[in-house]
C-alpha cells in the first residue's frame, strides 16, 4: 500500500511541474516584476491544491482498505508529497560540496517550477556556489511545504473536515 502512496506522489509531483512550468513560462515573457509575483501565488495554489488532492485521495483509499487508523499512514503521506522534493534537494546539497557540476542549480531549478520563481528571487545565479547556507535552509523549508500540507490535510480528512466539502457545498 505505501509504495502505491509514493507513486501516486510521484504522478502528483509531475503533474504539478507541468503545470507550473507552462504558467512560469507563459507568465515569464511578459518579464515584469507584477507577472513574477502572480506566477509565485499561481504556482503555489497548483501545488498545495494537487497536494491536497493526494492526501485526500490517500486517506479515501486508507480507509477504504481499513488502514486509515495506523499513525504511519499520514506519515508516509506527507513524505511521499516530498520525496521528489527531497532527493531534488540531496542532489542539490551534493552540487554544493562538488560531488555533481556546479551549474546543477539550473536543473534544481527547472525541476521545481512550483517555487522556481522564488528561487530566482534567492538567486539569479545558475550555480549553486554564490548560494550561502541561509539560502540552503531557505530551499530546504520550501520542501517541506508539501509535507506540512499534505500531513495535515490527511489528518483533518480523517477526523471528517474534508477541504473539498468547503468547495463544493450545495446552498
Amino acid at each position: 500500500m505505501y509504495a502505491k502512496i509514493f507513486f501516486k506522489g510521484i504522478g502528483y509531483y509531475i503533474f504539478s511541474e507541468i503545470l507550473c512550468l507552462f504558467l512560469t513560462f507563459s507568465l515569464g515573457l511578459i518579464n515584469n516584476m507584477l507577472f513574477r509575483i502572480i506566477s509565485i501565488f499561481c504556482c503555489a495554489g497548483i501545488m498545495i491544491c494537487l497536494v491536497i488532492n493526494f492526501a485526500i485521495n490517500c486517506q479515501r483509499d486508507a480507509r477504504i482498505s481499513g488502514n486509515d487508523n495506523s499513525v504511519i499512514t499520514p506519515i508516509i503521506t506527507g513524505i511521499a508529497a516530498s520525496a521528489a522534493y527531497f532527493i531534488l534537494y540531496i542532489l542539490l546539497l551534493a552540487a554544493k560540496f562538488g560531488v555533481l557540476p556546479d551549474d546543477f542549480y539550473r536543473i534544481y531549478k527547472l525541476l521545481n517550477a512550483p517555487v522556481i520563481n522564488i528561487l530566482n528571487f534567492i538567486s539569479s545565479d545558475v550555480s549553486i556556489s554564490t548560494s550561502g547556507l541561509p539560502e540552503l535552509i531557505f530551499m530546504f523549508l520550501l520542501t517541506l511545504i508539501p509535507m506540512a500540507v499534505a500531513t495535515i490535510t490527511y489528518q483533518l480528512c480523517r477526523k471528517g473536515i474534508i477541504p473539498e466539502d468547503f468547495i463544493f457545498q450545495r446552498k
